[in-house]
């Protein structure tokens, strides 16, 4: 069985790491890890590659809109509202920023580093670390939601 590197798909990883970072995204390591390793099977055939990259893309939107619901803890209460509660946040200002500056960053340094090992070190910092510093951001965002409560 032959691998290759991730191509754009680091990119998409990338973003991930960066939103789960900033507590925006709940990154499922397990699931993610699964993914990774589905984009870097080699397909031998044209016809079969295009298929491997339609799948491939649902895969990732859906990977994606999980773990956006996942880390606002409304997967149960899933509505119109707070799908557009949900884009309000992941389209702010700064997150706009910050996915521009990782595409021109990847843009660039692409010339020189394999991002594909890059990722995959991150993947191993997001296993031992991630969840721990996930589970600090959802504990302090929740007693940030009660003390507000409090205060009305």
């Amino acid at each position: 069985m032959k691998l290759t590197g991730l191509g754009i798909w680091n990119l998409y990883f990338l973003i991930k790491f960066a939103l789960m970072y900033y507590g925006i995204i709940n990154f499922d390591v397990i699931k993610n890890a699964a993914f990774f390793a589905l984009l870097v099977i080699a397909v031998p055939s044209t016809p079969l590659t295009k298929i491997k990259l339609c799948v491939c893309v649902v895969i990732a939107i859906a990977l994606f809109y999980i773990e956006l619901f996942a880390m606002n803890n409304t997967v149960e209460q899933h509505s119109i509202d707070n799908t557009l509660i949900l884009l309000k946040t992941l389209f702010n200002f700064d997150i706009v920023l910050i996915v521009f500056t990782l595409s021109i960053v990847y843009w660039y340094l692409s010339q020189w580093v394999r991002f594909t090992s890059v990722t995959l070190i991150l993947f191993v910092i997001a296993a031992i670390y991630g969840q721990s510093y996930i589970n600090s951001i959802q504990t302090t965002v929740s007693s940030d939601v009660v003390e507000l409560k409090r205060v009305k």
